[in-house]
């Protein structure tokens, strides 16, 4: 649940710094005005990136949320270097809001390796169960 919460909350976050409207216009658009690009058109491709890419955050969030909760070790494994990852670029990139949400699905996950929710993510067996 707490991995989810911070793919919404990267949602909320990216939603927001792509609608606002005092955003600056991106490095490339004084490169691209030079060849006659009106910067509002670079801008408006900023934007639709952002967006993109926050839908694609929480879709990946949600999808591997949703696969550790039906057990799947390799899911716990890609969640902790999705919020490795994560942690990284907040903090070299100065972004509280990510480094949040990180440590958010962090502090989920840090809970998914106790010993106590080792047995939901041991091997099953597949096959009948033995008589006894």
């Amino acid at each position: 649940m707490l991995i989810a919460s911070a793919g919404v909350l990267l949602l909320v976050v990216g939603l927001q710094a792509a609608l606002d409207p005092a955003r600056p216009f991106p490095a490339a658009a004084l490169q691209l005005q030079q060849l006659k690009v009106p910067p509002e058109s670079v801008l408006a491709v900023a934007r639709v990136a952002d967006v993109a890419l926050a839908v694609v955050t929480f879709g990946l969030y949600v999808f591997l949320a949703t696969l550790v909760r039906e057990g799947r070790n390799w899911a716990r494994v890609c969640c902790c270097l999705l919020i490795t990852a994560a942690l990284f670029f907040g903090i070299r990139d100065n972004l509280s809001q990510h480094v949040g949400a990180a440590l958010l699905a962090g502090a989920g996950l840090g809970l998914l390796f106790l010993p106590r929710a080792g047995r939901y993510f041991a091997p099953r067996r597949s096959g009948p169960e033995p008589l006894r």
